[in-house]
């Protein structure tokens, strides 16, 4: 589920991408509106189900806790970016006049953002996998 949203995520960023390049202003603020519900809704779901279950779960594994504490301070702190990312530019709207620093700006969002992912998928959530499946 949560890769699933990775996905969805990825694919809307491609779309915002794609839209501030065409100079589509409206389909900038569609796919803006779109990927911060689709990060909410990840958000959420990852704090409340994820870790909260690898904590309890791996709450005697030291490594594993480390990882987890550090990846829930992170994953807080990129959300936090994001988030004020998207009020920004949802509240202002991107339009010719500042389409140069949106771009430049949604380039260091998407670097993070592929970076994290790729984090969690080849690390954190390699624990949540039963002990059978590794």
């Amino acid at each position: 589920r949560f890769k699933g949203h990775h996905g969805s995520l990825l694919s809307i960023f491609g779309t915002i991408s794609t839209s501030a390049a065409s100079h589509d202003y409206p389909g900038v603020m569609d796919a803006l509106q779109r990927f911060q519900r689709v990060l909410n809704e990840h958000l959420l779901e990852e704090n409340l189900r994820l870790y909260t279950y690898l904590s309890k779960c791996l709450s005697g594994n030291e490594d594993s806790a480390l990882l987890i504490n550090q990846m829930r301070r992170e994953m807080s702190e990129i959300g936090r970016t994001v988030t004020q990312f998207l009020r920004h530019y949802i509240t202002s709207e991107v339009d010719g006049r500042n389409i140069d620093e949106f771009t430049e700006k949604l380039q260091g969002i998407g670097s993070a953002l592929q970076d994290r992912i790729s984090r969690e998928e080849n690390s954190l959530y390699t624990l949540y996998m039963p002990v059978a499946d590794y």
